[in-house]
Protein backbone atom coordinates (compact mmCIF):
# COMPACT_ATOMS: atom_id res chain seq x y z
CA UNK A 1 0.00 0.00 0.00
CA UNK A 2 1.56 3.76 -1.23
CA UNK A 3 0.21 6.33 0.89
CA UNK A 4 0.59 9.72 -0.72
CA UNK A 5 -0.07 13.27 0.93
CA UNK A 6 -0.53 16.49 -1.32
CA UNK A 7 0.57 19.83 0.93
CA UNK A 8 -1.25 22.71 0.25
CA UNK A 9 0.47 26.16 -0.69
CA UNK A 10 1.00 28.26 2.27
CA UNK A 11 1.15 31.81 1.10
CA UNK A 12 2.79 34.36 3.63
CA UNK A 13 -0.20 37.00 2.53
CA UNK A 14 -3.14 33.98 3.54
CA UNK A 15 -5.74 34.35 5.19
CA UNK A 16 -5.36 32.14 8.50
CA UNK A 17 -7.76 30.20 9.57
CA UNK A 18 -9.41 29.98 13.10
CA UNK A 19 -10.05 27.77 15.22
CA UNK A 20 -9.44 24.10 17.10
CA UNK A 21 -9.37 22.86 12.53
CA UNK A 22 -6.58 25.17 12.17
CA UNK A 23 -4.37 23.54 14.81
CA UNK A 24 -4.78 20.08 14.14
CA UNK A 25 -4.06 21.03 10.20
CA UNK A 26 -0.76 22.77 10.80
CA UNK A 27 0.67 20.66 13.51
CA UNK A 28 0.12 17.80 10.93
CA UNK A 29 1.15 19.59 7.94
CA UNK A 30 4.60 20.58 10.23
CA UNK A 31 5.02 17.39 11.41
CA UNK A 32 4.73 15.97 8.06
CA UNK A 33 7.66 18.64 6.55
CA UNK A 34 9.62 18.25 9.46
CA UNK A 35 10.15 14.28 8.69
CA UNK A 36 10.13 14.57 5.44
CA UNK A 37 13.18 17.43 5.09
CA UNK A 38 14.97 15.28 7.76
CA UNK A 39 14.53 12.44 5.70
CA UNK A 40 16.30 14.77 2.37
CA UNK A 41 19.02 15.81 4.46
CA UNK A 42 19.91 12.40 5.68
CA UNK A 43 19.85 11.41 1.97
CA UNK A 44 22.82 13.81 0.88
CA UNK A 45 25.02 11.75 1.46
CA UNK A 46 28.78 12.97 2.37
CA UNK A 47 29.81 16.09 1.25
CA UNK A 48 32.50 17.49 3.51
CA UNK A 49 34.34 13.92 4.25
CA UNK A 50 34.75 13.05 0.53
CA UNK A 51 35.58 15.97 -1.90
CA UNK A 52 34.32 13.69 -5.26
CA UNK A 53 30.38 14.82 -4.37
CA UNK A 54 29.58 17.75 -5.69
CA UNK A 55 27.81 20.05 -3.25
CA UNK A 56 24.14 19.51 -2.88
CA UNK A 57 21.67 22.68 -3.79
CA UNK A 58 18.57 21.37 -2.07
CA UNK A 59 19.41 21.83 1.84
CA UNK A 60 17.78 25.19 1.84
CA UNK A 61 13.77 24.59 2.38
CA UNK A 62 11.77 24.53 -0.42
CA UNK A 63 9.12 28.03 -1.18
CA UNK A 64 6.00 27.62 0.76
CA UNK A 65 3.99 28.88 -2.47
CA UNK A 66 4.12 25.33 -4.31
CA UNK A 67 2.45 22.02 -3.94
CA UNK A 68 4.79 19.23 -2.41
CA UNK A 69 3.87 15.87 -3.39
CA UNK A 70 5.58 13.22 -0.67
CA UNK A 71 5.01 9.69 -0.28
CA UNK A 72 5.15 7.03 2.34
CA UNK A 73 8.05 4.84 2.61
CA UNK A 74 8.92 2.79 5.47
CA UNK A 75 8.34 5.05 9.12
CA UNK A 76 9.36 8.47 6.91
CA UNK A 77 8.10 10.35 4.07
CA UNK A 78 10.21 10.84 0.94
CA UNK A 79 9.37 12.89 -2.35
CA UNK A 80 7.60 12.20 -4.81
CA UNK A 81 10.55 12.11 -7.47
CA UNK A 82 13.15 10.16 -5.53
CA UNK A 83 10.03 7.37 -4.64
CA UNK A 84 9.31 7.21 -8.50
CA UNK A 85 13.19 7.35 -9.68
CA UNK A 86 13.94 4.43 -7.53
CA UNK A 87 10.66 2.79 -8.94
CA UNK A 88 11.67 2.96 -11.85
CA UNK A 89 15.43 1.97 -11.99
CA UNK A 90 14.70 -1.06 -9.55
CA UNK A 91 12.59 -2.38 -12.36
CA UNK A 92 14.82 -1.43 -15.37
CA UNK A 93 16.57 -4.85 -16.95
CA UNK A 94 19.69 -4.74 -16.76
CA UNK A 95 22.10 -4.61 -20.13
CA UNK A 96 22.97 -7.75 -21.74
CA UNK A 97 26.12 -8.37 -21.91
CA UNK A 98 27.43 -9.39 -25.37
CA UNK A 99 29.39 -12.48 -25.54
CA UNK A 100 30.46 -12.07 -28.93
CA UNK A 101 32.12 -8.50 -28.46
CA UNK A 102 33.68 -9.21 -25.10
CA UNK A 103 37.06 -10.85 -27.04
CA UNK A 104 37.56 -7.81 -28.65
CA UNK A 105 37.11 -4.99 -26.67
CA UNK A 106 39.15 -6.62 -23.69
CA UNK A 107 41.77 -7.29 -26.58
CA UNK A 108 41.97 -3.63 -27.55
CA UNK A 109 42.21 -2.22 -23.78
CA UNK A 110 45.15 -4.88 -23.46
CA UNK A 111 46.98 -3.72 -26.10
CA UNK A 112 46.30 -0.38 -25.32
CA UNK A 113 48.08 -0.75 -22.37
CA UNK A 114 51.00 -2.69 -23.46
CA UNK A 115 52.78 -5.87 -23.32
CA UNK A 116 52.02 -8.36 -19.89
CA UNK A 117 54.46 -7.06 -17.45
CA UNK A 118 56.68 -9.92 -15.50
CA UNK A 119 55.48 -11.07 -12.19
CA UNK A 120 58.54 -9.79 -11.05
CA UNK A 121 57.62 -6.36 -12.02
CA UNK A 122 54.24 -6.60 -11.11
CA UNK A 123 52.72 -5.36 -7.36
CA UNK A 124 49.30 -5.37 -6.50
CA UNK A 125 47.84 -2.75 -4.86
CA UNK A 126 44.24 -3.03 -3.03
CA UNK A 127 42.31 -1.02 -2.99
CA UNK A 128 44.07 1.35 -5.74
CA UNK A 129 42.54 4.39 -5.78
CA UNK A 130 43.79 5.24 -2.23
CA UNK A 131 47.55 4.05 -2.73
CA UNK A 132 47.26 5.98 -6.20
CA UNK A 133 46.49 9.50 -4.25
CA UNK A 134 49.57 8.60 -2.07
CA UNK A 135 52.06 8.64 -5.39
CA UNK A 136 54.07 11.74 -6.07
CA UNK A 137 51.70 13.94 -8.34
CA UNK A 138 53.93 13.49 -11.21
CA UNK A 139 53.86 10.27 -11.74
CA UNK A 140 50.09 10.42 -10.64
CA UNK A 141 49.89 12.90 -13.61
CA UNK A 142 52.34 10.41 -16.02
CA UNK A 143 50.00 7.41 -15.15
CA UNK A 144 46.83 9.07 -16.31
CA UNK A 145 48.42 10.90 -19.29
CA UNK A 146 49.59 7.08 -20.41
CA UNK A 147 46.17 5.68 -19.60
CA UNK A 148 44.19 8.19 -21.73
CA UNK A 149 46.25 7.71 -24.57
CA UNK A 150 47.60 12.22 -24.83
CA UNK A 151 50.79 13.29 -26.25
CA UNK A 152 52.22 16.16 -26.42
CA UNK A 153 50.73 17.48 -29.66
CA UNK A 154 47.14 17.68 -30.23
CA UNK A 155 46.23 18.23 -33.70
CA UNK A 156 43.18 20.74 -34.58
CA UNK A 157 43.80 21.35 -38.16
CA UNK A 158 40.79 20.94 -40.09
CA UNK A 159 40.86 19.93 -43.50
CA UNK A 160 43.97 19.85 -45.72
CA UNK A 161 46.12 17.69 -43.69
CA UNK A 162 48.03 20.22 -42.87
CA UNK A 163 49.62 18.47 -40.06
CA UNK A 164 50.61 14.44 -40.29
CA UNK A 165 50.93 13.15 -36.54
CA UNK A 166 51.18 9.63 -36.75
CA UNK A 167 48.16 8.47 -34.36
CA UNK A 168 48.09 5.14 -32.39
CA UNK A 169 46.38 2.12 -33.66
CA UNK A 170 45.00 0.89 -30.55
CA UNK A 171 42.61 2.78 -28.58
CA UNK A 172 42.70 4.60 -25.19
CA UNK A 173 42.08 2.11 -22.17
CA UNK A 174 40.11 5.61 -20.36
CA UNK A 175 38.61 8.74 -22.57
CA UNK A 176 39.25 11.93 -21.01
CA UNK A 177 35.66 12.59 -19.64
CA UNK A 178 36.48 9.54 -17.65
CA UNK A 179 39.28 10.51 -16.50
CA UNK A 180 37.99 13.84 -15.56
CA UNK A 181 35.66 12.27 -13.21
CA UNK A 182 37.56 10.83 -10.90
CA UNK A 183 38.02 13.78 -8.32
CA UNK A 184 37.44 17.75 -8.39
CA UNK A 185 41.10 17.68 -7.74
CA UNK A 186 42.32 15.34 -10.86
CA UNK A 187 40.69 17.51 -12.94
CA UNK A 188 42.25 20.67 -11.95
CA UNK A 189 45.50 19.10 -11.85
CA UNK A 190 45.25 17.39 -15.28
CA UNK A 191 43.58 20.42 -17.07
CA UNK A 192 46.63 22.61 -15.59
CA UNK A 193 48.76 19.55 -16.58
CA UNK A 194 47.47 19.79 -20.27
CA UNK A 195 47.55 23.25 -21.42
CA UNK A 196 50.83 23.82 -19.78
CA UNK A 197 52.39 20.49 -21.54
CA UNK A 198 50.76 19.92 -24.86
CA UNK A 199 51.55 21.89 -28.41
CA UNK A 200 47.70 22.33 -29.59
CA UNK A 201 48.57 22.31 -33.78
CA UNK A 202 46.62 25.19 -35.93
CA UNK A 203 45.17 25.38 -39.69
CA UNK A 204 43.43 28.45 -40.95
CA UNK A 205 40.73 27.95 -38.61
CA UNK A 206 39.68 26.74 -35.44
CA UNK A 207 41.90 29.58 -33.69
CA UNK A 208 39.08 31.26 -31.86
CA UNK A 209 37.16 28.89 -31.32
CA UNK A 210 39.49 27.27 -29.19
CA UNK A 211 40.59 30.23 -27.17
CA UNK A 212 36.89 31.41 -26.81
CA UNK A 213 35.88 27.75 -25.02
CA UNK A 214 39.12 27.69 -22.91
CA UNK A 215 37.70 30.81 -21.14
CA UNK A 216 39.89 33.35 -19.24
CA UNK A 217 41.18 30.62 -16.70
CA UNK A 218 42.85 28.24 -18.95
CA UNK A 219 43.99 30.36 -21.99
CA UNK A 220 46.51 31.80 -19.27
CA UNK A 221 47.83 28.15 -18.87
CA UNK A 222 48.23 27.74 -22.90
CA UNK A 223 52.12 27.19 -23.38
CA UNK A 224 52.17 26.05 -26.87
CA UNK A 225 50.96 26.60 -29.70
CA UNK A 226 51.79 25.97 -33.66
CA UNK A 227 50.38 27.24 -36.62
CA UNK A 228 50.52 25.31 -40.37
CA UNK A 229 49.07 28.15 -42.35
CA UNK A 230 50.11 26.76 -45.81
CA UNK A 231 49.99 29.08 -49.10
CA UNK A 232 47.60 31.33 -47.48
CA UNK A 233 49.18 32.17 -44.85
CA UNK A 234 50.18 35.60 -44.94
CA UNK A 235 46.48 36.38 -46.66
CA UNK A 236 45.31 35.08 -43.54
CA UNK A 237 47.17 36.93 -40.77
CA UNK A 238 47.24 39.92 -42.43
CA UNK A 239 43.15 39.62 -42.03
CA UNK A 240 43.05 38.38 -38.77
CA UNK A 241 46.68 39.11 -37.08
CA UNK A 242 48.02 42.12 -38.18
CA UNK A 243 48.70 45.23 -36.18
CA UNK A 244 45.93 48.26 -37.10
CA UNK A 245 48.32 50.68 -38.53
CA UNK A 246 48.91 47.72 -41.52
CA UNK A 247 45.57 46.29 -41.35
CA UNK A 248 44.03 50.13 -41.93
CA UNK A 249 46.46 50.75 -45.14
CA UNK A 250 46.29 47.70 -46.88
CA UNK A 251 42.84 46.56 -45.90
CA UNK A 252 42.47 43.08 -47.80
CA UNK A 253 38.77 42.63 -48.71
CA UNK A 254 36.76 39.49 -47.13
CA UNK A 255 34.28 37.44 -49.22
CA UNK A 256 31.62 38.27 -46.62
CA UNK A 257 29.69 40.72 -48.91
CA UNK A 258 26.65 40.66 -46.78
CA UNK A 259 27.46 41.71 -43.26
CA UNK A 260 30.79 43.99 -44.19
CA UNK A 261 30.95 44.54 -40.53
CA UNK A 262 31.09 41.02 -39.10
CA UNK A 263 34.73 40.05 -40.14
CA UNK A 264 35.75 43.21 -38.27
CA UNK A 265 34.25 41.72 -35.36
CA UNK A 266 35.66 38.37 -35.62
CA UNK A 267 39.55 40.03 -35.88
CA UNK A 268 38.94 42.19 -32.45
CA UNK A 269 37.35 39.39 -31.07
CA UNK A 270 40.70 37.20 -32.21
CA UNK A 271 43.23 40.08 -31.65
CA UNK A 272 42.15 40.25 -28.00
CA UNK A 273 41.71 36.59 -27.59
CA UNK A 274 45.99 36.04 -28.82
CA UNK A 275 46.80 39.23 -26.27
CA UNK A 276 45.62 37.44 -23.21
CA UNK A 277 48.30 34.09 -24.25
CA UNK A 278 51.66 34.22 -23.13
CA UNK A 279 53.43 31.91 -24.79
CA UNK A 280 56.64 29.53 -23.69
CA UNK A 281 57.32 28.18 -27.42
CA UNK A 282 55.37 29.15 -30.72
CA UNK A 283 55.85 26.54 -33.73
CA UNK A 284 54.97 27.97 -36.85
CA UNK A 285 55.61 25.59 -40.24
CA UNK A 286 56.30 27.27 -43.61
CA UNK A 287 55.33 24.44 -45.59
CA UNK A 288 53.67 25.58 -48.95
CA UNK A 289 54.95 29.84 -47.66
CA UNK A 290 56.44 31.41 -50.31
CA UNK A 291 59.45 32.74 -49.54
CA UNK A 292 59.06 36.28 -50.18
CA UNK A 293 55.78 36.23 -47.33
CA UNK A 294 57.66 34.06 -44.62
CA UNK A 295 59.63 37.05 -42.64
CA UNK A 296 56.31 39.45 -42.68
CA UNK A 297 54.03 36.41 -41.78
CA UNK A 298 56.41 35.35 -39.10
CA UNK A 299 56.86 39.08 -37.45
CA UNK A 300 52.78 39.11 -37.24
CA UNK A 301 51.74 36.02 -35.77
CA UNK A 302 54.84 36.85 -32.86
CA UNK A 303 53.51 40.45 -32.64
CA UNK A 304 49.79 39.12 -32.07
CA UNK A 305 50.30 37.42 -28.83
CA UNK A 306 51.22 39.03 -25.38
CA UNK A 307 54.25 37.52 -25.08
CA UNK A 308 56.67 35.04 -26.86
CA UNK A 309 59.92 33.22 -25.13
CA UNK A 310 61.21 30.97 -28.04
CA UNK A 311 60.05 31.36 -31.32
CA UNK A 312 60.53 27.64 -33.51
CA UNK A 313 60.40 27.86 -37.69
CA UNK A 314 59.87 24.70 -38.89
CA UNK A 315 59.19 22.89 -42.44
CA UNK A 316 57.22 19.89 -42.45
CA UNK A 317 58.09 17.39 -45.19
CA UNK A 318 56.10 14.17 -45.06
CA UNK A 319 55.84 13.04 -41.57
CA UNK A 320 59.20 14.59 -40.57
CA UNK A 321 59.76 17.89 -39.46
CA UNK A 322 62.74 20.28 -40.15
CA UNK A 323 63.69 22.98 -37.53
CA UNK A 324 65.17 25.62 -39.51
CA UNK A 325 68.20 27.34 -38.08
CA UNK A 326 68.87 31.17 -38.38
CA UNK A 327 71.43 31.04 -41.50
CA UNK A 328 68.38 29.49 -43.60
CA UNK A 329 68.08 32.21 -46.71
CA UNK A 330 63.97 32.11 -46.02
CA UNK A 331 64.15 33.80 -42.28
CA UNK A 332 66.85 36.13 -43.09
CA UNK A 333 64.14 38.82 -43.70
CA UNK A 334 63.28 39.05 -39.45
CA UNK A 335 66.62 40.30 -38.99
CA UNK A 336 66.45 44.16 -38.52
CA UNK A 337 63.58 44.67 -41.82
CA UNK A 338 61.08 47.28 -40.60
CA UNK A 339 57.62 47.55 -41.18
CA UNK A 340 57.97 50.11 -44.04
CA UNK A 341 59.97 47.89 -46.10
CA UNK A 342 58.04 44.52 -45.82
CA UNK A 343 54.82 46.83 -46.52
CA UNK A 344 56.79 48.26 -49.69
CA UNK A 345 57.41 44.69 -51.00
CA UNK A 346 54.34 43.32 -49.98
CA UNK A 347 51.93 46.20 -52.16
CA UNK A 348 54.66 45.82 -54.79
CA UNK A 349 54.06 42.11 -55.02
CA UNK A 350 50.27 41.64 -55.46
CA UNK A 351 50.01 44.61 -57.23
CA UNK A 352 51.85 43.36 -59.69
CA UNK A 353 49.56 40.16 -59.99
CA UNK A 354 46.58 42.46 -59.75
CA UNK A 355 45.12 40.36 -56.74
CA UNK A 356 41.50 41.72 -55.88
CA UNK A 357 42.38 39.53 -52.23
CA UNK A 358 45.53 41.22 -50.55
CA UNK A 359 44.70 44.87 -51.41
CA UNK A 360 41.71 47.21 -50.75
CA UNK A 361 40.13 49.07 -54.06
CA UNK A 362 42.35 52.06 -54.72
CA UNK A 363 45.63 51.12 -53.29
CA UNK A 364 46.59 49.19 -56.34
CA UNK A 365 46.60 51.77 -58.58
CA UNK A 366 48.80 54.31 -55.66
CA UNK A 367 51.97 55.07 -57.20
CA UNK A 368 55.45 54.60 -54.56
CA UNK A 369 54.57 58.26 -54.16
CA UNK A 370 51.50 58.11 -52.79
CA UNK A 371 52.04 54.75 -51.07
CA UNK A 372 55.11 56.52 -48.62
CA UNK A 373 52.45 59.35 -48.05
CA UNK A 374 50.35 56.90 -46.23
CA UNK A 375 53.05 55.27 -44.72
CA UNK A 376 53.98 58.42 -43.02
CA UNK A 377 50.82 58.87 -41.85
CA UNK A 378 51.80 56.25 -39.17
CA UNK A 379 55.70 56.93 -39.72
CA UNK A 380 56.52 55.71 -36.11
CA UNK A 381 54.50 52.20 -36.33
CA UNK A 382 55.96 51.64 -39.91
CA UNK A 383 60.25 52.52 -39.45
CA UNK A 384 59.81 50.17 -36.58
Amino acid sequence: MVTIKLFGPQMDGAIHETGTKKGTKSQDTDMLRTSFMELENDSLGPTDDDGTWPPSQSKSILPNNYYQLVIRCGSGWVSARDYLNKLYFSNLPARVSMLHTADYIFGKRSQALGPPPLPSDTVSIQPLFHPFLRLPTELQEMILMTAAGLTRHYDLCTGGGLLRSPRSSTESPISLSTMFRISPLFTDTMLTYIYHRTTFHFGLTGTTNFLWQCGPDNRRHIRRLAFHFGHGGLLHCMRWLSPDALYELVEPPHQNYTQPGLPRFWRCQLRALVQEVHLLELTIDIKGVPESDVAMMVRIVVGAFGSVERVKIVETVGEETKVLGKEDERIQGLRGETWREMTKRYVDKYRMVWSSLHLKHGLMETSTEELDGLVDKEKEFFDS
